[in-house]
């Protein structure tokens, strides 16, 4: 991913594969539970970090750079549960299977949002959507939180950062539509006040604002290789931090040196290597051999792409064929894709098995 950060500008480049259907080579799978979690009055939990599966995030271009850069479950919740609303207005839909890193995704920003519906992209078997909640913090000084370290979250907003109310709306709004909706954050170099702020902001959203994150990523790029310890730190503190479980995923750029072993041995169930293809040249089979020579098996892998790039030159059928060539399962897209994109994915998902999804929807 890259981020533009208030105070000064840095750039950074930022066992579910289950069964397929007889008869049909998508990957698609009935799953037993719901997606819909049930909760308590104040919101509940998302799913384990170990059972939810595996995430990811990217870098991008555009004005400000990319990643280089509900239902009523109670009072919020993780989980889609159907009602109406989301984005366009279509009626909601209740995806019938947990979540997962391995399903598909997408990632935006608050000052560039979704183009097109949420009805869409579960049609073309999309499953979850994160927005941006944490861009660094300017100090590292214990006691943390995000207003005494002068941090960009949603209690400080940015252009790219909405506010706490506009925040929550946002995440009920994509929810009630039937998704997954989560968190992402970057870190930089001051690790202990970043992690703690990312964990306060998913749990003022649960505990102040009614509703429940299903998963956070954490992008952390190359000061995360320069100093080897910074990924340790940074678990240690976000886990200690969170006040709930949900899933977790961390984003690296792959062609760093990054330790993922701290990772994933903390829970983070997926990592998500930024495969833009079409911007650096990291292709998604380059990105999932590099996460698996750094210790991430291929099951824990899910890449990040280039969404802004909008499939040029590689198509998004090359990508989709260079992801089922080294067996990856699960994707996510940084920075929405036009309204008319979407649909490309859906044949691309269910020829090449290369992310899980509902098959009833």
């Amino acid at each position: 991913m890259k981020r533009l950060i208030p105070w000064a500008t840095a750039t950074y480049a930022f066992g579910l594969c289950l069964a397929v259907l007889l008869g049909c080579g998508c990957n698609a799978i009935t799953g037993a539970s719901s997606l819909a979690i049930e909760e308590s009055a104040a919101g509940g939990a998302g799913p384990s970090d170990g059972s939810a599966g595996v995430t990811s995030m990217a870098t991008g271009a555009g004005a400000t750079g990319g990643h280089d850069s509900e239902g009523s479950q109670g009072a919020g919740g993780a989980g889609p549960s159907g009602g109406s609303g989301g984005s366009g207005g279509s009626p909601g839909v209740t995806i019938s299977i947990p979540f997962s890193f391995q399903m598909a995704g997408a990632f935006v920003l608050g000052s560039a949002p979704l183009e097109g519906t949420a009805a869409q992209l579960i049609a073309d078997h999309f499953s979850y959507i994160g927005n941006y909640a944490v861009n660094g913090c300017q100090n590292n000084d214990a006691p943390y939180s995000c207003a005494a370290n002068g941090c960009a979250y949603p209690g400080n907003p940015s252009s790219e950062i909405l506010s706490y109310e506009a925040l929550r709306d946002w995440m009920l709004q994509f929810r009630q539509a039937g998704l997954y909706v989560g968190l992402w954050g970057v870190t930089y170099d001051n690790v202990e006040a970043e992690a703690s702020c990312m964990a306060e902001v998913a749990n003022t959203l649960r505990s102040t604002y009614g509703v429940t994150a299903a998963f956070f990523d954490v992008d952390g790029e190359k000061s995360f290789e320069t100093h080897q310890d910074y990924s340790q730190r940074f678990v240690s503190t976000f886990n200690a931090a969170l006040a709930f479980d949900l899933a977790k995923a961390y984003t690296p750029e792959c062609h760093t040196a990054v330790p993922l072993g701290p990772w994933l041995d903390g829970g983070f169930s997926s990592i998500m290597p930024m495969a833009y293809w079409n911007d650096v040249g990291t292709s998604p089979s380059y990105c999932l051999q590099w996460s698996l020579a750094y210790g991430a098996p291929i099951g824990q892998s899910q890449v990040m792409l280039d969404g802004y790039r909008h499939g040029s030159p590689h198509a998004w059928s090359e990508y989709a064929d260079d992801i089922q060539s080294s067996g990856g399962v699960g994707l996510s897209i940084w920075q929405t894709l036009h309204a008319d994109e979407w649909g490309q994915w859906k044949s691309l998902i269910e020829s090449e098995g290369i992310a899980i999804y509902d098959p009833a929807l």
